[in-house]
């Protein structure tokens, strides 16, 4: 005959809930316990933050200065501010301000200095081909312009009428010379602003190109419009 297991008898078996709780507790020895066991989790040390070398940390407080300094300019929407070129500068930066060593220190961030310098110059030299800088720097006055009374013997100043027409004309031929201009704005994005030949030669580019378009020719004679009645204006 064979035999029965024990836990087969009905004497022998163990309530529903007292058998999941001798099961757990099996469980819960054999995982070696909870936060305080050695097995635990909770007994792990957080790990030592990273030693940095007092001079490797000034020369990146250096590297984080020269980033606040120059800001976020990748944003700006006016072609002369060379957007695309910024965005590459402001990642040198973050990337040496965290990893910058002190052996080569000032050599690197004067080179990064003279790149700022020299891109700031040329950004600013190219506002005069700019359409959409030139109505942004101008939208203000003029919208305020009132034309003063003429002095004999002095031409008579534009009227509010003619200058409002003037902001209007610039900003509608902006996206138009800019079009017109493209490869020029892309030139100046692409040189080594600290080469004079090159920068030289982006500044005639973009001038041709500017020149060749109808758009750029309508709003400087628009431009003028207005700056000579601020002028007279006072």
């Amino acid at each position: 005959m064979a035999m029965s297991h024990p836990w087969a008898h009905p004497r022998h078996r163990l309530p529903v809930p007292l058998l999941a709780l001798a099961l757990m507790g099996g469980v819960l020895a054999g995982c070696g316990g909870g936060s305080d066991g050695d097995g635990g989790d909770g007994g792990r040390a957080e790990p030592a933050a990273e030693k940095v070398d007092p001079q490797d940390a000034a020369c990146r407080t250096q590297w984080r200065e020269l980033a606040d300094e120059v800001g976020d300019r990748s944003q700006d929407e006016h072609p002369s501010a060379i957007a695309g070129r910024w965005t590459s500068v402001s990642a040198t930066l973050d990337y040496y301000a965290v990893s910058a060593s002190a052996s080569d220190c000032e050599k690197t961030l004067d080179t990064q200095r003279a790149q700022v310098t020299a891109l700031e110059e040329l950004s600013s030299s190219l506002r005069r081909y700019d359409v959409l800088y030139q109505h942004d720097r101008l939208a203000e006055d003029a919208a305020a312009y009132t034309p003063p009374k003429a002095r004999k013997g002095t031409q008579k100043p534009p009227s509010r009428a003619a200058v409002r027409s003037a902001l209007t004309t610039l900003q509608k031929q902006a996206p138009r010379a800019e079009k017109d201009q493209l490869a020029g704005w892309q030139q100046a994005t692409a040189i080594d602003p600290t080469v004079k030949k090159s920068v030289a030669k982006t500044k005639k580019d973009l001038a041709f190109l500017s020149q060749e378009s109808a758009a750029w020719r309508k709003a400087r004679t628009a431009q003028r419009t207005i700056e000579r009645g601020l002028r007279v204006a006072g």
